[in-house]
């Protein structure tokens, strides 16, 4: 079964059959199947989107204190960190799915599990409760690299 979509409808069709195109169905084209993308998609999806509902919900005292659009603008730093956290479990598992499910051993393990931990607590100076803006995140991260 192929799923196909039509160019001049979003209406989605299924078909068992390849070899039958009509005239109608000559117009169709198929989904491209990119399945480093779609895993890459899905992690950031669930990861980092799921963790930032999941946490902005939770919270939703400040959701009735502050009104829903204020305590959006009020979780952006939180917002960021989900994004960056989902972003750094999709390129993990994208390079384990490139190593062929491979992990790495003796020393290669130890700096991984290394540089996991330093990239967790670079994460955890984004601190949800103060009202720092991005701007000063990015201009701390940046002045640890840029002397």
């Amino acid at each position: 079964m192929r799923l196909r979509w039509t160019k001049n409808s979003a209406a989605r069709t299924t078909s068992n059959q390849d070899d039958d195109l009509t005239a109608e169905s000559q117009e169709q084209c198929d989904i491209p199947e990119q399945p480093r993308l779609r895993l890459a998609f899905a992690t950031v999806t669930a990861a980092g989107a799921g963790n930032f509902l999941f946490h902005f919900y939770r919270d939703s005292g400040e959701i009735l204190r502050l009104g829903y659009w204020n305590a959006l603008v009020a979780y952006r730093v939180y917002g960021c960190y989900a994004l960056a956290l989902g972003v750094s479990i999709a390129v993990s598992q994208l390079r384990l799915q490139a190593r062929g499910r491979r992990r790495p051993e003796g020393a290669r393990r130890v700096l991984a599990i290394a540089v996991v931990v330093f990239y967790y607590c670079l994460l955890g100076v984004l601190d949800v409760r103060t009202s720092h803006g991005i701007g000063t995140y990015a201009s701390l991260y940046l002045s640890l690299v840029v002397p």
